[in-house]
């Protein structure tokens, strides 16, 4: 008898999930291009509707919903960094408002690259040329990825402004988001739709290729440091490298009480030259008052290429950290 209240209560159970996840299932995508996509993002706990069961997939996507779209999908945080004040959306961007749903969404966005327009309104559409670069932007802090060198010829391709062309490039590339007819149609307002479809194709293009990604090159890094004068210390950070190829800079160097926490990160070879395969020891210098006790954190990959006059190579970028060392 007990077994059998048993089953009737778990099928019970079970026809009662169902008829839930039936129930909160959006009703207004069905018959949408990315209607699929759509719904194992809702399943994921990425896209949520407007409290009526209804995603409305053809309405104009703002910014407000693009940047946390973006930030909720790719897990973007400023877990890495330590702030002496917490920051506000409207130190970056003064025409939001700091108690509003998106804004937490807008300072991770801020602090993680994702290059947004300082004059940004909340309410503003987001062209399809702005979703493209942003959602690149996204991508790339998960990983040092490799990108096909292609450039695609469409109808209007002129028309794609200058900072957004190499985003544009590479989400085509890489399929996230397609033509129409040939068109790209750059300044046109992209759909909460199509914004849905492009970020469960990055998705899956992250989680395939992140199983590729090599674990960070940096081995025995540690901290040593050297008294310049009363006020001033060096801080020198070591580590050793699988060739002599590999680099390593400082990405920032933040403040909190007294401790200095300084992020470091491993600066990739250039793919184009040969190196020796000899063990490397490397290092980079800084200089903080020695008021504070220097801590570091360091980043797993580098996915940029700019110069820094604090690094021993170039690079830029994280995908991660863990704390190191510190010095008194």
């Amino acid at each position: 008898m007990k077994t059998k209240r048993f089953f009737l209560l778990m099928m019970a159970l079970m026809l009662t999930l169902v008829f839930t996840q039936s129930a909160s299932a959006f009703t207004d995508v069905t018959g949408h291009s990315q209607a699929s996509k759509i719904n194992e993002l809702q399943k994921k706990g990425i896209l949520s509707g407007n409290g009526k069961d209804q995603f409305i997939p053809n309405r104009s996507l703002t910014y407000a919903e693009g940047i946390s779209l973006l930030v909720k999908a790719f897990d973007i945080n400023i877990n890495h960094i330590r702030f002496v004040k917490m920051p506000e959306a409207t130190d970056s961007f003064p025409n939001l408002d700091n108690d509003a749903w998106y804004a937490d969404a807008f300072i991770k966005a801020f602090y993680n690259g994702l290059d947004i327009p300082k004059d940004v309104k909340a309410n503003d559409l987001m062209t399809r040329e702005q979703f493209a670069h942003h959602l690149f932007k996204a991508v790339i802090k998960q990983g040092d990825f490799a990108f096909i060198e292609l450039y695609m010829m469409f109808e209007d391709h002129d028309k794609v402004s200058e900072p957004y062309r190499d985003s544009v490039q590479k989400v085509l590339i890489s399929k996230w988001m397609t033509l129409d007819k040939d068109f790209f149609n750059p300044s046109e307002a992209i759909t909460r739709g199509d914004a849905a479809g492009a970020v469960y194709d990055a998705i899956a293009f992250v989680e395939k290729n992140k199983a590729l990604q090599p674990v960070s090159p940096l081995d025995n890094v540690r901290l040593e440091k050297t008294a310049i004068n009363d006020e001033v210390n060096k801080i020198t950070i070591h580590a050793t490298v699988p060739h002599p190829g590999y680099g390593m800079k400082i990405n920032s160097i933040s403040f909190e009480g007294k401790t200095a926490f300084i992020l470091v990160e491993p600066v990739m070879p250039d793919p184009d030259r040969v190196y020796p395969q000899v063990i490397t020891d490397i290092s980079v210098d800084t200089f903080i008052s020695s008021a504070y006790k220097a801590e570091l954190i360091y980043a797993q990959a580098s996915s940029d290429t700019s110069d820094s006059s604090s690094s021993s190579s170039s690079g830029g970028g994280n995908s991660g950290h863990s704390s190191a060392a510190a010095a008194q």
